[in-house]
């Protein structure tokens, strides 16, 4: 699996398939999105901001996605040796990013979309 820098937690950002701003909450998440289903993996768990966590709505943000980061969490030397933790266990697990999660969301909604009008 490719290295991605991750970036600190309280990280703003703005991604290609959310209409909102979203805060990152965790870094390299493995997740089941429906029951009994395999799960995938994801460089990031976000909430909506301003609002936070609603419920168990969590929405999930590989790096690549990311277009635009409008304000760097808090980084310090705690936050530096738990990413080369995070990268050193990663390295040795035979991971893959869901790549395609947006894609699917993006054709869902539009279903949805063209079913309500």
């Amino acid at each position: 699996m490719e290295m991605i820098d991750y970036k600190p937690l309280g990280t703003i950002i703005r991604s290609n398939g959310a209409r909102k701003k979203l805060m990152i909450i965790a870094r390299a998440v493995s997740v089941s999105l429906k029951p009994g289903e395999e799960k995938k993996f994801f460089d990031y768990a976000c909430v909506l901001y301003p609002e936070g966590l609603i419920g168990n709505q969590l929405i999930y943000v590989q790096d690549s996605e990311i277009t635009e980061v409008l304000f760097t969490g808090f980084d310090d030397e705690d936050n530096q040796k738990a990413m080369q933790g995070l990268k050193s266990v990663l390295e040795k697990l035979d991971v893959q990013r869901y790549e395609n999660f947006l894609d699917e969301e993006r054709k869902a909604n539009a279903k949805k979309d063209k079913k309500d009008s």
